[in-house]
């Protein structure tokens, strides 16, 4: 019998969700964005759209499996698009999950780089058939949310062996990645209070 992949890509049919950040304005949410809003998350960042410079300009066939370095081939600002456009009805966005060894939340893009509109991943290169990772996306590490590079396999090794565990879903909608078991999404949320609001003015 065929093995069945654990790679996370698996679209359906949902209906964009609007929450609204005080500070950055109204944004989508779905199953495939992350728990927040993207701008914050943005902001978060120590690094121009999480390009870490630790690391010297390579290309993903010189490493294997897991690539934290940074490279001149890729557009980090085109896969944040990406992974914060996250339309319902297409195969765009991310998916979350969080890391008990470092307690952090990771985003790993749905697709491939290669598959990425503006990405800078060449055909044939290493970084083409590699999935965009943006590492501690709350920010609790010095670098806040910053960017590496993982193989398909291994990053199916992740999910099997829990290492990696998918985020937990909004009590209320089911479907939107939360941080906190039993939370609420931020449309969910801010529905609840309109609702609040409406019954005791």
């Amino acid at each position: 019998m065929k093995k069945k992949p654990v790679f996370h890509g698996v679209f359906a049919i949902f209906v964009n969700m609007k929450a609204n950040c005080p500070q950055h304005g109204d944004y989508n949410l779905t199953p495939h964005t992350f728990p927040e809003c993207p701008e914050c998350i943005r902001a978060r960042m120590k690094f121009p759209y999480g390009d870490d410079p630790k690391h010297f300009p390579t290309d993903a066939t010189t490493v294997t499996r897991f690539k934290s370095f940074r490279s001149d081939q890729i557009c980090t600002k085109a896969i944040f698009d990406y992974m914060s456009s996250g339309d319902a009805n297409n195969p765009t966005g991310c998916k979350v999950y969080y890391y008990p060894t470092e307690k952090s939340f990771n985003a790993v893009s749905l697709e491939p780089c290669g598959k990425i509109p503006g990405s800078g991943a060449k055909d044939g290169s290493g970084f083409a058939a590699h999935l965009a990772v943006l590492q501690d996306i709350t920010g609790k590490s010095s670098k806040g949310p910053h960017f590496a590079y993982e193989d398909i396999p291994h990053f199916e090794m992740r999910i099997r062996s829990r290492e990696w565990i998918e985020a937990p879903k909004c009590a209320s909608c089911l479907t939107v990645s939360v941080y906190v078991s039993g939370g609420l999404c931020p449309a969910c949320a801010g529905q609840f209070r309109a609702d609040k609001t409406k019954l005791h003015p």
